[in-house]
This record gives C-alpha cells, structure tokens and sequence, in this order.
C-alpha cells in the first residue's frame, strides 16, 4: 500500500483495471515509487502484475484506460507515445507531501563523456527494457580523490540515488578501451534500483536485489558477458586516472 489511498480505494482500483483488462489483472502492488511510477509483466500463468504509483488510484476514468492500455502493451509506436505522455502529464499533476514535493535538489549532470554517451544508453534502454516509463537522470560522476598508498581500493562502477532519481557512473567507465556493452550493463543495473526500489525482507533488513531484479538483470543481454569482462580488468579500472586537462 502506497501513499493516502485506504484499503478500499485499492480495492476499487483493482476491480476498475481488472474489468479494463479483460479480467487479465493477476496482481496490482500501488507504490511511492516516483522514478518508475508503472511497471507490468506477465507471470507463468498469463497474469498480468502490475505495479503502480498510489496517485492513480483516484484519477479520472480516461487516464486509467490509459493505464491498462499501456499495461497490457503491444500499442502501435504512435499510440504508444501518446499514451504515456497521458501518464506522465497525470502523474505530474499528483498532489504534493511533504516527502516529494521538495526533492534533493541536483548538481549540474554531464552525461556526454569522451567515449560514451550515457544520455543515449539511457534513452535505448528505457525504450527496450522498460517501456518508456523510467523516469531518471544520469550523470558521469567525479573522479574521487587519490587514496594514501596501502589503502584498501575498490571502485563502485555505478550508483542510483532515489530522492534525486539520479543515476551516477563511474568516470573509469568512459574510456575507449571500455565496451559500451559493460557500460551499457552498468547502466541497466542502476535503472533496475529505480524500477525496483529495495524491499523489506523476512530479516527485517532491506532486500537492494530482490528475487526479480536478479531476474531481470540476468536477463538482460551481454550480462553475464560485461560481468566476466569488469572482473577480468578489474585491475586495469582501478588504476585509471582523469584525463590531463589540455593547457
């Protein structure tokens, strides 16, 4: 349960989208999730789970036909965009608390690097894995500063901050001798974080990679590829440095 919406709110949402769909709808889940605010797979069975922002459940009945169209997919390309731009005009239209209406404010993104272009990767994969609907910045992040030697080194390749929507990359990724599939899967890691927030697990601790995003990453195509070639130069990436500034 997600947001100001009572049991039965939901529960009418379900029946209203479950009636859109055909009697398809096997799962709603209404989330807080303001990075992908709609998500939908098919299970073994058919079923279709849906994932939804919590403000859909009181909108009009035009925007959630628009929901179950996306939802169910397979619209032609026109269609399609014209759908979407309905959800993203709604849900910006969404009334504000106190927890999102004044997000962690960002620092000027530079997603254009000397090899790669993180702007672009974000936009193919958005379109292939996850309908359009992820809604994230991305940035090269800063060098850090040079360790003392002897001290432990470890590099984290990527990073997804959620109150900014923000995904950062590690600048010794942009290299030419760096393939823009490892980048590419880095990438498809972070976007996974923001359509997948963590999750409370039995423990009591927070679930970062829960059963479906190990699923889905594995999934992805050149994974396990880019995985064996960042522990093979694991090594070489650690020992990068920023480029000379020209003088």
């Amino acid at each position: 349960m997600g947001g100001r919406v009572s049991e039965r709110q939901a529960s009418r949402l379900l029946h209203r989208l479950d009636a859109l769909l055909d009697g398809e709808l096997a799962r709603l889940t209404l989330t807080d999730n303001r990075s992908s605010f709609l998500h939908a797979r098919r299970d073994h069975g058919g079923g279709l789970q849906l994932r939804l922002h919590w403000v859909f459940a009181g909108t009009e009945p035009a925007v959630l036909r628009a929901v179950a169209d996306f939802a169910a997919g397979a619209l032609p390309p026109a269609r399609r965009r014209e759908t979407l731009a309905t959800l993203r005009a709604a849900f910006d239209r969404r009334p504000r608390d106190g927890r999102s209406a004044r997000p962690a404010p960002r620092r000027h993104l530079v997603p254009a690097g000397r090899a790669h272009d993180l702007a672009a990767i974000t936009e193919t994969l958005n379109r292939r894995h996850f309908a359009d609907a992820l809604r994230v910045a991305i940035t090269w992040g800063a060098w850090p500063a040079r360790r003392r030697r002897g001290a432990r080194r470890t590099i984290r390749l990527g990073s997804f901050v959620a109150d900014q929507a923000l995904i950062r990359i590690h600048p010794a990724l942009d290299q030419r001798w760096v393939p823009r599939q490892v980048v590419e899967s880095v990438v498809h890691h972070e976007m996974l974080h923001a359509a997948l927030p963590a999750t409370a697990a039995r423990n009591g601790r927070r679930a970062l990679h829960p059963p479906e995003f190990r699923r889905r990453e594995r999934e992805f195509p050149g994974h396990a590829e880019a995985e064996a070639w960042i522990r093979a130069h694991l090594p070489r990436l650690l020992r990068s440095r920023p480029p000379r500034r020209r003088s």
